[in-house]
C-alpha cells in the first residue's frame, strides 16, 4: 500500500494505514533500550490550562513519533502519529480533538480536563526503523470556586457585640485562611479560628477590627479569594469633657472653652450657654470643628454654665456643666441729681447722709439723733 500523498494534516485513515505510510512497523516490536525521557509542563495543570509532554535526548534520525495514553503501546489508545517527511498527522481512537503533537514531537493538549490526568507514552520511529519510547505523567487539579463570606452582623457595636464570619465553599481538601486589610490576618486577644479555619470569630468588637475581610481557599495547585467583606464598627463616644483656657492679656482678657476628646469621624460637637444654643456676637468665636469657644473681652455676662456635645450616628455624649465664674468690681460712681438749679448756700446732699449708732458695740437704727432716756 502507498503512503499517503502530500501534507494530510489530520486526516482520519486507519491506524494500520499510518503505521505503513510512515514505516513504524516496529510499534508492534518491543522498542530498544536508550535514554529517552518525557518532560510534563506543567507537571500539574489546571482545568482549563494547556499541557505539554516534551521529548528529551533524541539521537539518531527521526522519521515520526506517536503517543498513546496509558503506559504501554496499544492500537486502541493511540491519540495520534506524526509523519515527519511530508507533516502529516493520522488520529488515533483515543483522539479527542485538544491533542497535537508538533514536528519536534512534543505532545500538546488543550483545554486540560479533570480526565487527562494519567499516564502518557510515546514511541519515535528512526531511519534505521528502530523505536525508543517513554513515558511522563500528567496530574490535573481543578479550578477552586469562588468562596464567600456568610456575616452573623454586618455592623456591630463596638465593646457590646462579638461577630462570627464563615466562608462558605462546597471545596475539599483545601486550606483556608482570611485577609484583613490586604494582610494575612492572625489570631489576637480577641480574634479566634476555628480548627478548620473556615470560621471567624472577634469577641469583643474593637474600633480597629473594622475594614476590609476575604478569605481565601488552596489547593496543592490553586488558590481563589472571595469577594471584599467590609466590616462596620458602631463606635461609642467616650464621655465628652469641657475644660477651660483663660489668660490676661494687658487690660483686656479672654477665656477658651476646648472639647477635650480626640475628634472621631463622622462626629459632630456642639456647645450651650445656660442650656441655649451659643449667641451671635462677635466676642464669641467657635473654631470650624465646633470644638473650641474663644470668648473675646470676658464680661459678667458670659457667667456658664457651658455645656459640649458629641454626637455620631450610633451615640450622644455631654459633657458635665462647667461654670465660668467671671470676677468684676463695683460700677464706676455716677453722680444725679433731682434739680438742676439751687439756691445759694443750699444744704446740698446727694445721695443723703445715713448715720448710724452703736451703743455697747451693738448697732442701733439708722438716725440723725440718739435719745438715751
Amino acid at each position: 500500500m502507498e503512503p499517503p500523498s502530500g501534507p494530510a494534516s489530520r486526516r482520519h485513515v486507519p491506524w494500520n494505514r499510518l503505521l505503513l505510510a510512515v514505516s513504524l512497523l516496529s510499534f508492534w516490536t518491543l522498542p530498544t533500550t536508550a535514554r529517552l525521557t518525557v518532560d510534563t509542563v506543567p507537571p500539574l495543570a489546571a482545568e482549563g490550562s494547556v499541557a505539554v509532554f516534551n521529548i528529551l535526548e533524541k539521537e539518531g534520525l527521526i522519521i515520526g513519533y506517536g503517543w498513546f495514553r496509558g503506559n504501554r503501546i496499544d492500537q486502541r489508545a493511540a491519540i495520534e502519529a506524526y509523519q515527519i517527511i511530508n507533516n502529516s498527522h493520522t488520529p488515533g481512537p483515543s483522539h479527542t480533538g485538544r491533542e497535537t503533537i508538533k514536528p519536534n514531537g512534543s505532545l500538546v493538549i488543550q483545554s486540560v480536563k479533570k480526565q487527562d490526568a494519567g499516564t502518557y507514552t510515546m514511541i519515535t520511529v528512526k531511519a534505521d526503523l528502530t523505536n525508543v519510547s517513554a513515558s511522563g505523567q500528567l496530574q490535573v487539579y481543578s479550578l477552586l470556586q469562588q468562596p464567600s463570606i456568610q456575616v452573623s452582623d454586618p455592623m456591630v457595636r463596638e465593646k457590646e457585640n462579638k461577630v462570627v464570619m464563615t466562608c462558605i465553599t462546597n471545596e475539599m481538601d483545601i486550606t483556608v485562611k482570611w485577609i484583613f486589610n490586604k494582610q494575612q490576618l492572625k489570631s489576637t486577644k480577641n480574634v479566634f479560628l476555628s480548627e478548620d479555619s473556615k470560621n471567624l470569630t472577634i469577641d469583643p468588637i474593637k474600633k480597629e477590627n473594622a475594614g476590609d475581610y476575604q478569605c481565601e481557599i488552596s489547593n496543592i495547585g490553586t488558590s481563589n479569594r472571595s469577594e471584599t467583606f467590609e466590616l462596620k464598627v458602631k463606635v461609642m463616644l467616650p464621655k465628652a469633657h469641657l475644660t477651660l483656657c483663660s489668660r490676661m492679656s494687658g487690660s483686656s482678657s479672654f477665656g477658651k472653652l476646648v472639647f477635650r476628646e480626640p475628634t472621631a469621624l463622622n462626629t459632630s460637637y456642639m456647645l450651650w450657654i445656660n442650656n441655649q444654643s451659643l449667641p451671635s456676637s462677635t466676642r464669641l468665636e467657635l473654631s470650624e470643628d465646633h470644638r473650641i469657644l474663644t470668648v473675646l473681652t470676658v464680661t459678667r455676662n458670659d457667667t456658664g454654665p457651658y455645656v459640649c456635645e458629641a454626637r455620631n450616628p450610633v451615640s450622644v455624649s455631654r459633657s458635665e456643666p462647667l461654670t465660668l465664674d467671671v470676677l468684676y468690681g463695683p460700677a464706676a460712681p455716677t453722680t444725679s441729681f433731682s434739680d438742676s438749679c439751687y439756691h445759694p448756700e443750699e444744704n446740698l446732699t446727694s445721695p443723703a447722709t445715713q448715720d448710724s449708732w452703736l451703743v455697747n458695740a451693738k448697732p442701733q437704727k439708722y438716725a440723725q439723733v440718739l435719745f438715751i432716756p
